[in-house]
């Protein structure tokens, strides 16, 4: 008999039964895991995430504009998916909008950063 047993292969399954089995391996995942994906996969670009907050802001464009002195027609452009933004500008606007735009560092550069603190010897005093 072929040690791949027919049931669990991917090809022979229906879309629903690959749903069912990705909904069993999600459960069996410890709740903080289960919240990081679901985190995941509601990630939205940051374009996607500045647009939104506009949008819901409540605000109009024109006191967007007016208050992070963006051109209102840049905002307008922004928001209908018709330009991209620098981050200058989304900084502004973010700003306006009660948001911050952070720098984040890359993995790599934070661990080596924590290799050198490490070898970096006690001073005596």
């Amino acid at each position: 008999m072929d040690s791949h047993d027919s049931s669990t292969d991917r090809h022979s399954l229906s879309i629903a039964e690959r749903l069912s089995r990705l909904e069993e391996i999600f459960n069996e995942l410890p709740v903080d895991r289960q919240n990081a994906l679901i985190g995941l996969t509601n990630a939205g670009t940051l374009a996607e995430d500045i647009r939104k907050a506009i949008m819901e802001s409540g605000m109009t464009p024109y006191a967007i504009a007016k208050a992070s002195k963006v051109p209102q027609i840049t905002i307008d452009r922004f928001v209908k998916n018709e330009r991209d933004m620098r981050i200058a500008t989304a900084s502004k606007i973010c700003e306006v909008l009660g948001y911050r735009l952070a720098k984040i560092e890359h993995p790599k550069a934070v661990k080596k950063a924590s290799k050198k603190a490490a070898k970096k010897k006690p001073s005596k005093s």
